[in-house]
């Protein structure tokens, strides 16, 4: 997860790290900075409750 306004992590170093990662899944959030998940709870919080579930932890 990353902001497409962060001025500290570019959107470049952000698929940098991607590439690096096995089954990954990126997802930016327009208009937002490296605080997307304050500015953003509540798309923040749809994504990570769609990826617990699958991440095979207790229910």
């Amino acid at each position: 997860m990353a902001g497409d306004s962060d001025p500290i992590c570019s959107l470049t170093a952000t698929e940098m790290l991607s590439q690096g990662l096995p089954d990954v899944r990126t997802e930016i959030f327009k208009d937002a900075s490296q605080f997307f998940l304050m500015e953003q709870p509540e798309k923040f919080m749809d994504l990570l409750k769609g990826w617990l579930p699958k991440q095979g932890g207790e229910k």
